[in-house]
């Protein structure tokens, strides 16, 4: 890995003007609260929430993966079963571009792209408002003498829905016009021309030597109003650097830069020039 340079990657991070985003999230698992019951996570809703997330609905509790860096080849995963007491609500707004997910050991915000014609938010939008969001759950904990949001893991997740339908390429077979590491051109051998092709990989994210997070990226089939499209899904986990605020917001960047500078490596120029891309001014 090349030695960090202007934040967290090597390079310049780049623009898009049409990214192929839909849907972004950022989240923090903390230790869990035990008397953050579902009373009180209603009750935060109501007296600081409903105003902007007036929609509620309860889901089951999300398993929260905790990335290991311990063994031979560094890639565990830990998984915890969930009490059966535990309930994970969302609270939208009524446009549905904005989403939070709550539990007592988990805090989400994602933001989205609710139609075709509507602009993508960038990533400064979804730190504001997770921010807000830290501090108040943070605040309402405190003051209710619950305990403090004590960080333990944050996750950054980028969406993108690449559609056929924007040019470029034609059926499921054709993930090589789009990701690069991809070559499915017509065998040599015996074998016919992939109907479906998918991708998937890891990467560990060091710094100063150590592991710090890991990139996960993977693409899916998808149809989207009649016509082939992928989703190229690209998530980073890692530990915060403090465990305050400052620590989560500052390694959540890192998955920012980790994310975008992978989708600009991992995907083609051709789509790059459907894509609109450019040079950061305030790279």
């Amino acid at each position: 890995m090349p030695e960090e340079t202007n934040g967290y990657w090597p390079v310049p991070l780049p623009d898009y003007d049409r990214p192929p985003v839909v849907e972004t999230v950022m989240s923090v698992q903390f230790a869990r609260l035990r008397r953050l019951t579902s009373v009180e996570l209603l009750e935060f809703w109501r007296t600081r929430l409903r105003e902007s997330y007036p929609i509620a609905a309860e889901r089951p509790p999300y398993q929260v993966p905790v990335e290991l860096f311990e063994g031979p080849d560094q890639l565990q995963i830990q998984m915890e079963l969930a009490p059966l007491d535990r309930i994970r609500y969302w609270f939208q707004s009524e446009s549905n571009e904005n989403l939070v997910q709550l539990q007592n050991d988990w805090l989400a915000f994602n933001w989205r792209k609710v139609s075709p014609d509507s602009g993508y938010r960038h990533y400064p939008y979804g730190v504001e408002r997770f921010t807000n969001l830290y501090e108040e759950l943070d605040r309402f904990c405190v003051e209710a003498n619950l305990g403090r949001v004590a960080p333990q893991q944050i996750e950054v997740s980028y969406i993108n829905h690449i559609g056929a339908a924007d040019g470029g390429w034609q059926d499921h077979a054709d993930l090589g016009l789009i990701m690069k590491p991809v070559n499915v051109a017509g065998s040599k051998g015996h074998l016919p021309q992939a109907q479906v092709v998918n991708f998937a990989a890891q990467y560990v994210a060091e710094s100063g030597g150590a592991p710090v997070g890991r990139l996960y990226v993977e693409t899916q089939p998808r149809v989207v109003e009649g016509s082939p499209a992928f989703m190229l899904r690209l998530t980073y986990r890692g530990s915060p650097e403090g465990w305050n605020l400052p620590g989560v917001l500052a390694a959540c960047d890192r998955g920012h830069h980790w994310i975008v500078g992978a989708f600009d490596e991992l995907t083609t120029s051709e789509m790059h020039i459907l894509w609109g891309r450019k040079e950061r001014r305030d790279a």
